[in-house]
């Protein structure tokens, strides 16, 4: 997900700096005839239409939380994996109440980013076949 918002972040990023040129609107003071001048006042308008989009998205803080989340879900993946590996100690039923006491507090703090299923449901079949799992779906 992080490189998803990393990517359309560098598009509207390109587009801005593209749009808003000088340069692009001198080229195009040369290029165009008297009565297609008004391209000009277009250009001024896609820049402020997609700078609105930056910031209306805030993909730099969904990049940084995503990129967060991520390291915190397979931290915790691998405590649990280290729990399964040493379930018969006296502890484990505590530390599995803790581990899944982190897991609710993680799952609170990933409602911020948005859930898109198609999204979501591509990911977890390219998790199963990484796995050798079957796709349920």
């Amino acid at each position: 997900m992080a490189q998803r918002y990393q990517t359309r972040q560098t598009f509207l990023t390109w587009t801005t700096l593209l749009l808003s040129s000088g340069a692009a609107a001198s080229l195009l003071s040369d290029w165009l005839p008297v009565e297609l001048h008004w391209v000009r006042a277009v250009l001024a308008v896609l820049t402020a239409g997609v700078s609105f989009a930056m910031l209306l998205q805030q993909n730099q803080k969904r990049i940084t939380e995503c990129a967060d989340l991520h390291f915190r879900w397979h931290r915790l993946a691998s405590e649990y994996k280290g729990l399964w590996q040493d379930m018969y100690a006296d502890t484990a039923t505590a530390r599995l109440r803790e581990l899944e006491e982190r897991e609710a507090e993680l799952s609170k703090s990933s409602m911020s980013i948005p859930n898109r299923k198609r999204i979501m449901l591509k990911w977890q079949d390219y998790v199963e076949e990484q796995h050798g799992l079957q796709s349920v779906a």
